[in-house]
């Protein structure tokens, strides 16, 4: 969990007078955001494991004489992203999918964001050499969509950009593949018992 207080945060915003649109930076008085994180690993088979990230917050800004209007809004919003891993005949596959909610930032009404990836690999040479094959965004559903209402703005923005992109991977790893494993222990494992917040 955390909370942060931003006074004077500088945003970049689209102001609009008359019938004239311009981009500018300006400052925002006071920006309010608190949050909390959660994140689980898990296995449902031998071939079949995941992970989970939610991200929960509220995002509140307050500012005055901004293009002749005033400001003082805020929304919950949340992130959440999931991760299958699969194993099968030598390969490994991945599927990653994330959703970002509706969100006010400001002067801007920002729509839902989401997309699913895909990837699926191999190891040779005793896991020395891999290669991995991925698609980002694979059913190209990735957009920017924004509306503004306020302080005299009445527009609509429609984006969408290149997101489908297909990546191949190469990798060695050089040295000594026995050389044995350190154990890394997180400091909630090391102090049971104490509540430590999760920045992830």
């Amino acid at each position: 969990m955390g909370y942060a207080k931003t006074t004077d945060a500088i945003t970049e915003i689209i102001l609009t007078q008359g019938n004239k649109s311009f981009q500018t930076n300006d400052n925002l008085q006071v920006q309010n955001n608190y949050s909390i994180n959660i994140y689980s690993p898990y296995t449902i088979t031998s071939w079949w494991n995941g992970n989970f990230n939610f991200n929960g917050f509220y995002l509140g800004f307050k500012s005055n004489n901004i293009n002749g209007g005033n400001i003082d809004n805020g929304q919950k919003a949340f992130v959440f992203r999931t991760t299958q891993y699969l194993l099968f005949s030598g390969f490994k596959g991945e599927i990653t999918g994330d959703y970002h909610s509706a969100l006010t930032y400001g002067i801007y009404e920002i729509f839902p964001r989401y997309g699913i990836s895909v990837a699926v690999g191999r190891s040779f040479a005793s896991k020395k050499f891999n290669v991995k094959l991925g698609v980002d965004d694979i059913f190209n559903m990735r957009r920017n969509d924004i509306d503004s209402h306020l302080l005299g703005n009445d527009f609509s923005i429609r984006q969408k950009s290149d997101t489908r992109l297909v990546k191949l991977n190469f990798t060695y790893n050089f040295g000594n593949s026995k050389i044995k494993k350190r154990d890394h222990r997180t400091g909630a494992e090391d102090e049971a018992g104490r509540v430590s917040g999760n920045g992830n």
